[in-house]
């Protein structure tokens, strides 16, 4: 910042707020976003403990015939009336497994 104050650099750049400038002199790189609260999945968490139960079948089936995501999806709209779409049934799917194996990439949904 060349000794200039927070106001001066503010006034010079397209950041309109002194917190930012504040951040951005503490962190050499921003910090990632974390959120706080799980989001709440309200087509998918009611089907979850039938998706968990498969999925916990699968641990000892063959790895031929266990369920893939899309298997889950199409098990879901045929026995259990699933009116949701094939795309939130994967992400749900790929969160559940992500979140299993204890991966780093287990997102919140």
């Amino acid at each position: 910042m060349d000794g200039q104050s927070q106001r001066d650099v503010a006034r010079g750049s397209w950041v309109t707020r002194r917190k930012t400038i504040a951040k951005a002199l503490v962190h050499a790189s921003p910090p990632g976003y974390q959120m706080g609260v799980e989001r709440k999945c309200r087509v998918m968490d009611a089907y979850r403990p039938v998706i968990e139960q498969w999925m916990e079948a699968d641990k000892t089936a063959p790895p031929k015939q266990r369920h893939t995501a899309q298997r889950i999806y199409e098990r879901l709209r045929d026995e259990h009336q699933f009116t949701g779409n094939e795309g939130t049934a994967r992400r749900f799917v790929a969160k559940l497994k992500a979140a299993a194996q204890g991966s780093i990439h287990a997102a919140v949904v």
